[in-house]
């Protein structure tokens, strides 16, 4: 799956791959999202975006530091 989202960032002219980097912080306000992130070179950019897709499993920063302190819970999936 990685190679085909690599594949998709690749081909996309407004995405981007940013490999060795870590969410630091994400912040919102009615019309924007924020996210400051550490990045290889140990700079922490903020990107501002409409919104946030956060793939980071489920005790990365955005479930554990963003969203279930919101009250955001993800349910378990039943097989």
């Amino acid at each position: 799956m990685e190679k085909h989202v690599r594949s998709a960032i690749a081909q996309s002219p407004s995405s981007e791959f940013r490999v060795q980097s870590t969410v630091t912080s994400i912040s919102e306000n009615d019309d924007w999202v924020y996210t400051e992130y550490a990045d290889a070179e140990g700079k922490t950019p903020r990107i501002k975006s409409k919104f946030l897709v956060g793939a980071d499993g489920k005790i990365g920063f955005t479930r554990k530091m963003y969203l279930e302190p919101r009250g955001v819970v993800m349910e378990k999936t039943h097989r």
